[in-house]
């Protein structure tokens, strides 16, 4: 649901409305628990058919939206320094743990 919530939360604020794109994928429309489940080709169709209506590069920009702000400035400047893309996801995959416990 933390993705959905992510998803969802970048549309509302754009103005979009979004309830009827849910209910058709078979997902919830009120709930705002990230644990929750969902199941994942609903939400992946759900994903799709917004990328589709309203930008192609939907997913960059919910990812900008809510990443890299929300994490620990010294994990940042660690990924800053990679080199590469695939060697600063190697390093965040490592040092993940710093960032979030639960997180594997």
């Amino acid at each position: 649901m933390g993705h959905l919530l992510a998803f969802t939360t970048y549309l509302r604020n754009g103005g979009a409305l979004v309830d009827r794109s849910l209910r058709l994928h078979g997902l919830p429309t009120l709930c705002d628990d990230p644990e929750e489940f969902v199941a994942l080709p609903n939400a992946w169709s759900f994903f799709d058919a917004m990328a589709k209506d309203a930008d192609p590069k939907l997913g960059w920009h919910v990812g900008q939206f809510v990443g890299e702000h929300n994490l620990n400035r010294d994990l940042l400047v660690k990924l800053d320094r990679a080199p590469s893309l695939a060697q600063a996801l190697q390093r965040f995959i490592r040092l993940s743990g710093s960032e979030a416990s639960h997180v594997h």
